[in-house]
């Protein structure tokens, strides 16, 4: 990469010596140039480490396979953030299961001659969106419509996921397991069984 940088700027001097007055516009191609090779350049390699007697190391095979691209004995800039806990993501997915399965939609139902299904992601959209997390969009038809927000990792963080994990509680409670007169502790409970902690 760095060869054909240089090679462009000598190119550029090169010209500059025989026609005076293209230097701008060529000065001009090169910074365009030089711009998209730093872009390039400067992609980051993001993967997950846990240290381990005082050594970073990457925490599964897929993060280590990531690391063989790169130079041994070789200085990089590294920034450490420690990532949402994996297992309270799974606790979410489990609590929404729970719902899922629980809840009854109404009896055989069509729109337009398709039959209406009972889907998983479509309920985690509604519990996120009945848990108060959503933004409100608009339609192209200009009708607004309720947009949940996202359970990502790059999108949520852990004290943002525990809030709608808590929401979600409220609202499973409140709207689906309602004639079941389950209480908060007893749902933790299934979550816990679910995941084996129990």
């Amino acid at each position: 990469m760095v060869e054909a940088i240089v090679m462009v700027m000598e190119m550029v001097v090169a010209r500059a010596r025989v026609m005076e007055k293209e230097v701008v516009m060529e000065m001009a191609l090169v910074v365009a140039v030089l711009m998209a090779m730093v872009k390039v350049m400067a992609v980051a390699l993001e993967i997950y480490v846990r240290k381990v007697n005082d050594v970073l190391v990457p925490s599964d095979i897929a993060q280590a396979e990531l690391l063989e691209g790169i130079k041994p004995y070789s200085d990089y800039k590294a920034v450490l953030t420690q990532p949402r806990n994996p297992l309270f993501h799974r606790k979410a997915f489990a609590l929404s299961n729970i719902g899922f399965n629980a809840w009854t939609p109404p009896d055989d139902r069509s729109y337009k001659g398709r039959n209406i299904i009972k889907n998983f992601d479509s309920f985690r959209d509604e519990l996120t969106i009945r848990a108060g997390f959503f933004d409100p969009v608009w339609k192209i038809g200009g009708e607004m419509r309720l947009k949940p927000h996202s359970w990502s990792w790059g999108e949520t963080d852990q004290e943002k996921f525990e809030r709608m994990y808590s929401g979600f509680i409220d609202v499973i409670l409140k709207d689906v397991l309602s004639s079941k007169r389950y209480t908060h502790e007893e749902l933790q409970r299934q979550v816990d069984i679910i995941l084996g902690f129990c």
